[in-house]
């Protein structure tokens, strides 16, 4: 569970509480907000043993700051990511350097890796 923090100047952030943000959880669509990869693809992929991670990430969609550098959970600085999208984007990558270079790329190998698991 992230730590919700307050906005700045001490204005409250739409998320600052655990109902705020189970509330706008429930709301987000079941895809990645970045490669657009669907919630349950990865559940059946991990589950199925094709894709894995040593600490057991991935078969969900994560909490992701778009500017991790603001260290804002807001509802407008946070979407949900798949694992691969989180990770790579990380505080380095801008979202739009993300969305442009590689998120296109991380939605094809997902997406192969997913017909490759419903042909077997």
């Amino acid at each position: 569970m992230p730590s919700f923090q307050a906005g700045r100047a001490n204005q409250p952030s739409p998320l600052s509480s655990r109902r705020a943000f189970f509330e706008w959880f429930r709301k987000q669509p079941r895809i990645c907000a970045y490669c657009g990869i669907e919630e349950h693809k990865l559940e059946e992929l991990f589950g199925a043993g094709v894709l894995s991670t040593k600490r057991g990430r991935g078969k969900s969609l994560e909490l992701e700051r778009k500017d991790a550098a603001s260290n804002l959970y807001t509802a407008e600085n946070c979407v949900l990511a798949c694992y691969f999208c989180n990770n790579h984007k990380s505080d380095i990558i801008s979202e739009e350097d993300h969305c442009q270079y590689f998120a296109p790329q991380i939605r094809v190998y997902l997406e192969a890796k997913y017909r490759e698991l419903l042909d077997k």
